[in-house]
């Protein structure tokens, strides 16, 4: 038996971070600012663990930096550290099980996530970390605590594995081990709380050149079937979770699939589940499944758009027409679906010109919400090696974020770092203060905290759009691996 702590580290500055990017993609690293994730991937780990005979626990020091002191203080009890880590929190996830060890010289340490996928090297030496373990964890982490437990030596990185079949997996127990009360952790994407997220599917086929995921998760996509994600969501509500977050890349892959989900749903009852939120390409719904998804219980799709030039999305690997968008928007307006459009700034080719096209078509599309991030090409994204395959992540989770934070973009058209921080602030700004926007922004507001949540985002967005960019620090860069 081996004796593990899954935990969630404390950023430097104590401030929680959106750290459930299980499988990162581009745009991994934006401040908490009121959007925090039940770490459900730790929980499925302890789960699995629990059952193999380990004894396991998860630690949540991000939502809760005021446990960090206590965590330090229980090293002794544990044989194995383990924490997930992105970008962007290495430097903390490090630190923090460098301080664990220091306090139990035995303790063995393990990372993953996308630092442990794509910057093995860099990873190992950041002086906290004894194992890697890339790609999904569920396999290799079960073989390093029954290595552990056996005595036996084990490598420094632990082969890769990608897990084939998704309904093997249990149900994640979320009473047991979710390390806070569910309440603590919240986000204005659910209609009501308490929520909970479920990841039914992982692997992207896409081509987008500003994604990691597809070298992350796999270029085939891996899912559960219907009836284990209804089995799922009814567990989910058996456990008085009121809302789901599915987290997959996109629902709607491979073709019928999602409209599988949904008949089941239905044929649940809609008074037995919770209402849900869900990834979608645009060019993978159309009408007659939208209505499905909304009878079914969604309320919330999330679109990722990029730019309002077609001519910049298709070079970046996405090519969906702008009418594409426009007839996906519409038709979730008349359905009563909220839709939240992510657009993203310094793709190859943009400028001045481009920008203000994106923002102008952000308001042609009147999503209930919107959000504007600055490329951050990370080792494992393909843009990656147009910078010369430096590990562009700048520092630890102290900063203030990747969507708001700018490096030097090879490929931008007259836009240096500054003018993209600024133009950032500025798309904010042009569309939250536009009054073509402001009829979907409380549209499906079901209840006072669901407003006040949506308040308060509003409110972060509103004066972060009028901040003037800070004094930014010099991005870590780490020799290519």
């Amino acid at each position: 038996m081996t004796r593990i702590l899954l935990l969630l580290p404390p950023s430097v500055d104590g401030r929680p971070i959106a750290r459930d990017l299980l499988y990162g993609c581009w745009c991994s690293g934006s401040r908490a600012g009121g959007v925090t994730y039940p770490p459900v991937p730790e929980v499925l780990l302890a789960t699995i663990l629990s059952r193999a005979g380990h004894t396991v626990e998860v630690a949540d020091a991000n939502v809760a930096p005021a446990a960090w002191p206590k965590i330090l203080a229980r090293a002794k009890e544990f044989d194995l550290a383990v924490s997930q880590s992105s970008w962007f929190t290495l430097e903390d996830d490090a630190r923090a099980l460098d301080l664990l060890r220091k306090g139990n010289p035995s303790l063995r340490t393990a990372l993953f996530g996308a630092a442990a996928t794509f910057s093995v090297e860099t990873a190992l030496e950041s002086g906290g970390i004894d194992h890697v373990i890339p790609g999904d964890p569920e396999i290799p982490l079960l073989g390093l605590a029954d290595g552990l437990a056996e005595g036996r030596t084990l490598p420094l990185r632990i082969p890769d594995h990608h897990l084939q079949d998704m309904d093997s997996l249990p149900l994640p127990d979320r009473r047991r081990f979710l390390p806070l009360p569910p309440q603590a952790y919240t986000n204005p994407l659910p209609n009501r709380t308490p929520y909970t997220t479920v990841f039914s599917s992982r692997g992207c086929a896409g081509t987008c050149l500003f994604c990691s995921a597809p070298e992350f998760s796999g270029r085939r996509r891996r899912t559960m079937s219907p009836r284990r994600v209804l089995e799922e969501v009814r567990h989910a509500a058996k456990e008085e979770y009121r809302d789901i977050i599915f987290r997959d890349e996109h629902m709607d892959s491979p073709p019928g699939r999602l409209e599988e989900i949904c008949r089941l749903l239905r044929g649940n009852g809609k008074r037995e589940i919770p209402g849900w939120a869900c990834n979608i390409r645009a060019d993978g719904v159309d009408a007659p499944l939208l209505a499905s998804m909304k009878a079914a219980g969604c309320h919330t799709i999330k679109v990722g758009v990029e730019t309002g030039n077609s001519r910049l999305r298709a070079n970046a690997g996405k090519p969906i027409p702008d009418e594409t968008y426009l007839n996906v928007f519409r038709e979730v307006r008349s359905l009563g679906i909220r839709a939240h459009a992510h657009f993203l700034l310094g793709l190859p080719g943009e400028s001045a010109a481009t920008i203000r096209e994106t923002i102008r078509f952000a308001r042609r599309l009147r999503p209930s919400s919107a959000t504007f991030g600055i490329l951050t090409p990370f080792p494992g994204v393909a843009l990656h090696r147009k910078t010369g395959g430096m590990d562009m992540a700048p520092g630890h989770g102290a900063l203030e974020g990747f969507h708001s934070r700018a490096l030097p973009l090879p490929w931008t058209e007259g836009l240096n770092a500054a003018d993209l921080e600024r133009s950032v602030r500025m798309a904010y700004r042009s569309f939250y203060l536009h009054p073509a926007v402001w009829p979907g922004l409380l549209a499906g507001v079901l209840s006072p905290a669901s407003l006040i949540r949506k308040i308060r985002a509003g409110a972060q967005a509103a004066v972060f759009s009028l901040s003037r960019p800070g004094k930014r620090a010099d991005a870590t860069r780490h020799p290519r691996r």
